[in-house]
């Protein structure tokens, strides 16, 4: 690979710098593959023309380092691990019963109120923090968060003020399908659980300011913690008060994460008055308040919708939508937290060359994860199901049921890690408009698609209608980037999808072998054959992204 005219053999690289990250001079739009074998790639293997990083301000910052996204996605594994212990043990206790139902409905409206305040801020904060920090210095960037930081808390505690007073109009009208016991539970598990409004926030907030800092580490490790904080409570009090210790043992764990991260609130400036910095940064943040009021209620209208329905259809709903949430994070997770500051900072320097490598480079990376992921869902779905969670009160019939809605999920799997970066990419480009509108009427489709697919095939039929309109989202923020702007997003796609088909038929059949034999517990030495199988079979071809992680094993062994 050649990056700008130096060669990546001539290049100076530190403890800071990998594959991924050599620092670019200025692009070159030539799309020839060099003759220079970087980091022991065999000069046969087919390398598409990588991202860019820069050096600003006389230090270098890593941009979309496979090292970052490994730190991050290594966390990410961790705690979907520890969340996937809370929902075997819950799965156990309440299966879905009517606690379980209850516990879970009552968990949407603090998600939904707090996603739509942190999801428009997290997105707008880090591109305008980061253009403040390059263009105007520290101290504009710092106020600018500061003052945000103070809006939302103020704004933060008074809805969640308002949820709580409000507990019970709010739960007679969303859970209009409750009666008795069901709902007094669902009053008693809003007023808890309405707490995670603000602690989201602030856990969100946090994130946002670390990862412009180019900190990953602090943000995943603090919600590893958090989480083992709520299983271990959990597991500790499990007999004594039912769902609500759950409920407890999530605000607490919260609460935790929050606190681990809070260190960086020294740097802030508060302050209600705002600057030119924070009413730009508002301005951009308007459209995105707006449709997110709109397109945010989609888990309050399941909510709605589900209610009339059988006891444990929410629950079905929620069990599959929590798995494709894990699963999404194994995916995309670690490459959308460390791509949105490069691709930010592409932005903000006019490099819009090095945001198309980018972007594209991010889009093959999440096809060769995604790939596999969705077959094993679509294929194992209901094995893995049933490894998990079948047992105590959750029956086989269960199993079936949120096996067959996992897998229409699917579609939303896919869609969700792609849509997320395609947003960040038009927030980069300070285009909030766009992706907004699309978001409304994406979800103006799938609401009526849902109203009608609830009553002619219930929890099934709404799955199907969210899947539909976040993967027609997602194609239309792909058509629109790609004329608009004229990005190029899809360059060295068709080799990456056909290199993972191949690799995926292989993991497959590893997984099939390994799950028909006499072992016990065969899911996870099934998982594990599968991994290895494609990552072998990647290897085979010399996949890019195969040889680049073998080159990062080989750089860990040899502690460089």
């Amino acid at each position: 690979l050649h990056y700008g005219n130096e060669p990546w053999g001539q290049q100076a690289l530190t403890d800071d710098t990998d594959f991924e990250t050599a620092f670019m001079n200025q692009h070159d739009s030539s799309d020839r593959v060099h003759e220079t074998s970087p980091e022991g790639i065999p000069d046969d293997v087919e390398t598409i023309e990588q991202p860019a990083v820069s050096d600003i301000g006389g230090f270098k910052e890593r941009l979309s380092s496979l090292r970052s996204v490994a730190v991050v996605s290594l966390f990410s594994v961790v705690q979907l691990g520890l969340q996937f212990v809370l929902q075997i043990v819950l799965a156990k206790l309440f299966g879905t019963s009517a606690e379980m139902e209850a516990y879970l409905a009552c968990m949407t409206f603090p998600v939904v109120i707090s996603g739509m305040i942190i999801g428009p801020l997290g997105y707008v904060l880090v591109p305008s923090f980061t253009t403040r920090m390059e263009q105007d210095g520290p101290d504009v960037a710092w106020s600018l968060a500061g003052q945000m930081a103070t809006w939302m808390t103020f704004i933060t505690i008074a809805v969640t003020l308002a949820g709580w007073l409000l507990t019970r109009p709010l739960i007679l009208f969303l859970d209009h399908g409750y009666e008795g016991e069901q709902l007094q539970l669902a009053f008693s598990l809003h007023a808890i659980l309405i707490w995670l409004i603000p602690l989201n926030c602030w856990t969100g907030f946090l994130n946002a300011v670390h990862h412009c800092r180019g900190s990953f580490f602090l943000p995943a490790f603090s919600g590893v913690v958090g989480t083992a904080v709520t299983v271990a409570v959990v597991l500790w009090r499990q007999d004594s008060e039912g769902v609500y210790v759950v409920a407890e043992s999530v605000v607490l764990g919260a609460i935790v994460g929050v606190l681990l991260q809070s260190a960086v609130i020294r740097q802030l400036r508060p302050g209600f008055r705002l600057g030119t910095a924070a009413r730009t940064c508002l301005r951009l943040m308007v459209p995105l308040l707006v449709g997110a009021i709109y397109f945010r209620l989609d888990p309050l209208i399941d909510r709605y919708l589900v209610s009339p329905l059988a006891v444990g259809s929410y629950a079905y709903l929620g069990y599959a939508w929590r798995i494709v949430t894990a699963l999404q994070v194994v995916s995309m997770g670690g490459l959308s937290i460390v791509a949105f500051p490069a691709i930010s900072k592409h932005s903000a320097l006019g490099n819009i060359d090095h945001l198309q490598q980018e972007v594209a480079y991010a889009i093959r990376f999440l096809a060769t994860i995604t790939v596999p992921i969705v077959a094993g869902v679509v294929f194992f779905g209901q094995f893995a199901i049933r490894e998990l969670f079948q047992r105590g009160e959750f029956t086989a019939a269960d199993t079936q049921i949120v096996a067959e809605v996992l897998a229409i999920y699917s579609g939303a799997l896919v869609a969700a890690g792609l849509g997320d970066l395609l947003t960040k990419v038009f927030f980069a480009l300070h285009n909030t408009k766009t992706p907004t509108v699309l978001g409304i009427v994406g979800f103006t489709v799938g609401l009526a698609a849902k109203i009608i697919l609830s009553r002619t095939s219930g929890v099934p039929g709404i799955a199907a209608a969210t899947s539909g309109y976040m993967l027609l989202n997602s194609l239309m923020m792909i058509l629109i980037l790609s004329r608009w702007y004229n990005l190029r997003l899809t360059t060295g796609l068709p080799t990456t999808l056909r290199n993972s088909a191949i690799a995926t038929t292989a993991a497959l059949a590893a997984a099939y072998i390994v799950s028909m034999s006499a072992i016990p517990y065969p899911l996870l030495p099934s998982v594990l054959a599968a991994v290895a199988s494609y990552g072998l079979a990647l290897l085979v071809m010399r996949d890019e992204f195969g040889m680049r992680a073998m080159s990062a094993a080989r750089r860990m062994q040899s502690g460089g």
